[in-house]
């Protein structure tokens, strides 16, 4: 194992943890694995940067397509949450 990926080893792990103080200190999952794919990247980079090969350029390249998707549903999803109204408990909703 290279240094470099003995790097890339502490990134993604120290991203596991940004992403759980992100949950616990913002409560929005959403900015949680917004942190936890940006960290991945930056690990996938440091990888590619030590093996460049057409696997690694491959596996980073996957990496940052799955966080654009991901962060886009969520994204999606959490408007979606913020555009429902909320309707006092007791109330009947409209036919």
């Amino acid at each position: 194992m290279s240094p470099l990926d003995s790097l890339a080893a502490v990134v993604a792990l120290a991203g596991m943890l940004a992403a759980g103080l992100a949950l616990i200190a913002t409560h929005s999952p959403l900015q949680a694995i917004t942190t936890l794919l940006d960290f991945f990247v930056a690990a996938a980079l440091l990888r590619l940067a030590g093996e460049q090969s057409w696997p690694g350029l491959g596996q980073t390249a996957s990496i940052m397509v799955l966080r654009h998707i991901i962060h886009a549903g969520l994204r999606q999803a959490e408007r979606g949450r913020q555009d429902t109204p909320k309707r006092p408990p007791g109330h009947a909703t409209p036919a």
